[in-house]
């Protein structure tokens, strides 16, 4: 909590205290079995809301506890964990130490969240725990340094029709001149999207050499239904600070919680490869050809993987395929990817495609989405 302006922290704890007060009936509801979608819609706004405000604060344990809850009331939302009273119990409990620890503030509550946090993580399935335990970095431009996300929260967001935004706001002209403090415009975003990621861009200050920043960016990653103009409009912000992030611009993943850039894998010799093993993916290399093995399910958190795997083909073959003979179930970070590695043979005059044929649920999402589908050919025998 150190370095953090009383006044909002002050007003973060007596905001954070009210929306816990104002859904005590849906929180009732919930763990009592009787909860509908409109009561654990409005759970999971109140306590997004208050998840993000703390992480912009650096409240780091509470937020860590606020995205606990969120998640385990996805889960319950998507129908993935049942509100019986097995997952009762760590959602009471999970609400019950992040009301004592906002009660407590602005000192630190000495009760052990992160125990609390971990109960609620242990309701999710193994493949959303081990999701939520990968961070995936996100170029964030304009000279900042990139947001670091975890795979379960990002694969939800780009799962749900959502587009994906980098907003830049100044501190100086687009909050405090307006009267607004960053927990408001956080508080207005957590209505209309989910926050994935946000923090001040203090590298963007200057030095004393070259003198002070004219601004102070308030940069936050952030998944929504609406278009870049009408977020201009809601948010008040101009068109140049609306960035939307590419599929192809999530860096990595790895998974110590903390996601930095990755030039290449320890299972990939680089460029020219000709390993069994590339990143994670089974390759078959010879002849100028490079055929690269898919898995069953192909999603946000297995993207850095697929894309050091597919640079390295790229650098040693002159025919590169992909073999979708096992795959289930794809994110539009797959098909992102996919048709940039389309664009790049193209502009190295090479051939890529998909070993086919897709699985008929593959080939519906990839519709849905309005993809034209990769170039698809049938194995050869023998």
């Amino acid at each position: 909590m150190a370095g953090t302006d009383d006044a909002l922290l002050a007003a973060f704890a007596a905001g954070s205290r009210a929306r816990l007060a104002g859904i005590a009936r849906d929180k009732a509801l919930l763990l009592s079995g009787e909860a509908d979608a409109g009561s654990v819609g409005r759970l999971l706004r109140a306590v997004h809301c208050i998840a993000e405000s703390a992480a912009f604060l650096g409240l780091d344990s509470l937020r860590d506890l606020g995205r606990g809850l969120r998640q385990a009331l996805c889960a319950v939302r998507d129908g993935r964990v049942g509100p019986d009273r097995e997952a009762a119990g760590p959602l009471a409990r999970g609400f019950d130490i992040l009301a004592a620890a906002l009660q407590a503030l602005p000192e630190a509550w000495q009760g052990d969240m992160a125990e609390a946090a971990g109960r609620l993580t242990g309701l999710l399935d193994t493949p959303d725990r081990a999701a939520a335990g990968q961070f995936v970095a996100v170029a964030c431009g304009q000279g900042l340094d990139p947001f670091s996300v975890d795979a379960l929260r990002l694969a939800e967001a780009l799962g749900r029709g959502n587009r994906l935004y980098c907003l830049t706001f100044d501190l100086l002209a687009d909050i405090q001149r307006q009267g607004r403090t960053p927990l408001d415009v956080l508080a207005a975003l957590a209505e209309s999207g989910l926050i994935l990621d946000c923090r001040l861009g203090f590298e963007a200050a200057g030095d004393l050499a070259a003198g002070p920043g004219r601004s102070l960016p308030l940069a936050v990653l952030y998944a929504t239904i609406i278009d870049a103009e009408i977020a201009g409009l809601l948010f008040g912000l101009a068109q140049d600070r609306i960035r939307p992030v590419e599929g192809t611009e999530l860096l990595c993943a790895c998974d110590e919680g903390v996601a930095a850039e990755q030039s290449g894998s320890a299972d990939c010799g680089g460029a020219g490869c000709a390993c069994a093993d590339c990143a994670g993916y089974a390759v078959e290399q010879g002849e100028g050809r490079a055929v690269l093995r898919l898995t069953e399910r192909e999603t946000v958190e297995r993207m850095a993987g697929l894309k050091t795997a597919l640079l390295a083909c790229f650098a040693g073959a002159q025919e590169i395929l992909l073999d979708a003979s096992a795959l289930r179930e794809a994110d539009i970070t797959f098909f992102q990817l996919v048709s940039a590695a389309g664009k790049t043979a193209q502009a190295q005059g090479k051939s890529f495609g998909l070993l086919g044929p897709l699985a008929p649920e593959v080939r519906a999402r990839l519709l849905l989405l309005g993809i034209s589908p990769p170039r698809e050919l049938e194995r050869e025998e023998g």
